[in-house]
């Protein structure tokens, strides 16, 4: 034990004390690790170090320090003081193969010119924080989640809230977490990947003025979780991104908005589920699924050329590119108030579960113009007791405008049993003003062989007649 110790005082000077075994206990007021020397505390097979005061790694601009822990039972405890990982030198923090540290707030690279690192690496490894991480504040900071190790903290900022220094967190590997609390993005980066889970309550990502900060989840079991409100580009000037690719997940618990910045979403692979709103400036579906409860395309840029959008409601016009337009929240309504374009290679998918509109079978309502193309897809819908199954004199009306153009130009329609069959019409001002779409399902007519002899005939002589027009 001891009122102060300082491991590397003086510049030049090399200072180590090295702790090992489950009875071996190192107290200390504070600790300084590489004040303006170099400096080094290890600690492993249980062995545990007391901070009963602030305890800096990396102290001044010359200083370079470092705590390692090592081994389950390994402890480090700053108790209710404050812990800086490269105050204004350069410091690093390992905690590993199960070893575990707890305090109350902790900042990385603290000072313009500093430089900080942590990791957390390893199964049964843990970072416990009562109150604040600060990653970067002023200088360069990072922290690294990996192989089940976890970490927590009430809040969490990357980069300084005035805009400078620089923060990243990395978090990767299945049964790795990290549950920042209130986690604020300025400059700097958060990854989450190779099945790691993120679970902040809010998130605003490039929250400073003129910041620059990207949120990438990638990988198959990979989870960002926020429970309430995401912004991305707070702050005037800022801009943000998100990326979410190969299997991955991300959900919100409220709503997911702009700022006064930039903010970019691509979702290429996985999934993004919004609880209430979607609106951002600029979003690319290329695959996976959207669902919110609502998207706003007016005054943004939506890209939909891939993937899957289930949203209750569409505030603006909504053009299909490519993707899979597959309305409600199975089976569901999906109500545009605006224009609903569909080119040859979309997709609009309905889900039939029964025959009342919007609850038991899928439902597009369209306020303006539905131009059409590409594909209709017409599926069976278990609700529990197997799939519908529907008689003849039924009939759906899956989509509704103030105006339809076009037909679609391909049908891949579920099948019926023996006997029935399709009817798809398009019924211009059906009610009032309004067209519709109707599916029906009807009783088949046999046809007999002479009929279809000369039909056979009269589609051989239209085909041949088509070619010598084409010839």
């Amino acid at each position: 034990s001891s009122n102060f110790v300082n491991l590397g005082y003086d510049a030049g000077s090399i200072g180590t004390l090295s702790l090992s075994g489950p009875t071996t206990t190192a107290t200390s007021g504070g600790w300084t690790v590489g004040d303006a020397g170099t400096g080094s505390l290890s600690a492993s097979d249980g062995a545990t170090v007391n901070a009963d005061g602030d305890t800096a790694i990396g102290n001044t601009a010359g200083g370079l320090g470092l705590i390692s822990l090592s081994g389950s039972g390994t402890r480090l405890t700053t108790n209710s003081f404050d812990l800086s990982v490269g105050r204004a030198g350069r410091g690093e923090l390992r905690i590993r193969s199960g070893a575990q540290a707890t305090g109350n707030a902790a900042q990385i690279a603290a000072l313009a010119g500093a430089s900080g690192t942590v990791t957390v690496d390893g199964a049964g490894s843990a970072w416990n924080l009562g109150s604040g991480l600060d990653v970067g504040v002023g200088g360069t900071g990072s922290l690294r989640v990996s192989n089940g190790a976890q970490a927590t903290s009430a809040t969490a900022q990357l980069g300084g809230a005035d805009g400078n220094g620089t923060g990243t967190v990395r978090v990767e590997g299945v049964g790795s977490q990290w549950s920042p609390g209130t986690l604020d993005i300025n400059n700097g980066a958060l990854t989450v990947t190779a099945g790691a889970q993120v679970g902040p309550s809010t998130l605003s990502v490039a929250r400073a003025s003129n910041s620059t900060a990207t949120v990438t989840v990638s990988g198959a079991g990979s989870a960002l979780n926020s429970t309430s409100l995401v912004v991305l580009g707070a702050a005037t000037g800022a801009r943000a991104t998100l990326g979410i690719d190969n299997g991955a997940a991300v959900t919100v618990g409220d709503s997911l908005l702009h700022g006064a910045g930039s903010a970019t979403v691509t979702l290429a692979d996985g999934s993004l589920t919004v609880s209430d709103e979607t609106d951002v400036n600029n979003f690319a579906l290329n695959g996976g699924r959207l669902r919110t409860a609502t998207l706003r395309t007016a005054g943004n840029q939506f890209d939909f050329t891939g993937g899957t959008l289930s949203a209750d409601t569409v505030i603006g016009d909504l053009i299909n590119q490519g993707g899979d337009l597959a309305p409600g929240n199975s089976p569901g309504a999906t109500s545009i108030s605006g224009d609903y374009t569909q080119s040859a290679a979309g997709i609009f998918s309905v889900e039939i579960g029964g025959l009342l509109a919007g609850s038991e079978y899928d439902v597009l309502n369209v306020s303006g113009q539905a131009s059409l193309a590409g594909l209709l897809k017409v599926d069976w819908f278990d609700s529990g007791s197997g799939p519908f199954s529907p008689t003849a004199g039924d009939h759906f009306d899956v989509l509704s405008a103030n105006t339809l153009s076009g037909q679609f130009d391909t049908l891949d329609l579920a099948l019926l049993a023996g006997g029935l069959e399709w009817q798809v019409n398009y019924l211009l001002d059906a009610f009032g003003s309004t067209d519709v779409l109707r599916l029906s399902v009807v009783s088949a007519v046999p046809v007999p062989a002479a009929v279809w002899l000369f039909a056979s005939g009269i589609i051989g002589l239209a085909a041949v007649a088509r070619r010598r027009r084409g010839g």
